[in-house]
């Protein structure tokens, strides 16, 4: 039989690295969006 503590303790650890790896993301592709909005408007730029 399991123990229910330490799969519990696990479960909690993996939840927390999920929730964090979620939040980097969403900070990565709100990078992205800006990244490649200044890469449009350079563009533009040279295309003037």
């Amino acid at each position: 039989m399991k123990n229910t503590a330490t799969t519990t303790s696990r479960r909690k650890k993996i939840r927390n690295e999920l929730a964090q790896t979620n939040k980097e993301l969403r900070k990565l592709k709100t990078q992205a969006a800006s990244l490649e909005k200044r890469k449009a408007e350079l563009i533009d730029i040279l295309d003037e």
